[in-house]
């Protein structure tokens, strides 16, 4: 099982300096764009919609679809509704999953909580709903790593997500960020299925 990483001192750090950095962005506009950046990061795995659709009334595709919509949405400065509170309430039987979909389980788990806490920073604009979404992100890479599902795509992957939360809030600060950012650093997660 994956050690609980939001406990240990260098994430609790990590959480601080990056909390820091968040409140130096200072437009909103661009804050949101950090939410949407970390739920992008959480929606890597298709294997992720697969498990929702079982339990959604929807298909995966249609889910992936809706949810990159509404983050799309989100990213370019559209905070007004969450059109993905349905999804949000999605539950399933802890007990009737099966082994084989443990990884995903744990992955829709994490996207839902990525995507309910952008959802609350664009209704409450709190900074700390930011943070939750990287946290997420942070604790899903460790549980891919844990259970060896990422390979050798970036070595030390936590540590290197951790960095590149810190250098994507330094673009925002920057403004140097374009349209085209949303999966900026996080490539080598839609390539996990690959050699």
């Amino acid at each position: 099982m994956s050690r609980v990483l939001s406990e240990t001192p260098n994430v609790e750090a990590h959480k601080q300096d990056l909390r820091s950095s968040l409140v130096a962005v200072g437009r909103q506009d661009r804050l949101a764009r950090f939410g949407v950046w970390c739920c992008v990061g959480l929606a890597h795995d298709e294997s992720v919609f697969e498990f929702l659709a079982k339990h959604a009334e929807a298909t995966n595709v249609q889910i992936r679809q809706r949810v990159d919509d509404s983050l799309d949405q989100v990213w370019n400065g559209n905070e007004s509704s969450n059109p993905l509170a349905d999804l949000e309430q999605v539950d399933w039987d802890p007990d009737a999953v099966e082994m084989d979909d443990d990884a995903a389980v744990q992955g829709a788990t994490d996207l839902l909580a990525g995507l309910s806490f952008l959802a609350k920073w664009c209704a409450e604009h709190n900074v700390e709903r930011l943070v939750a979404c990287a946290e997420i992100l942070i604790n899903r890479i460790d549980y891919l790593e844990s259970f060896e599902l990422i390979g050798g795509h970036v070595a030390n992957p936590v540590d290197h997500e951790m960095n590149v939360q810190k250098d994507f809030a330094r673009e925002l600060v920057a403004g140097t960020l374009t349209d085209r950012d949303k999966m900026k650093y996080h490539e080598w997660l839609f390539n996990l299925g690959s050699p």
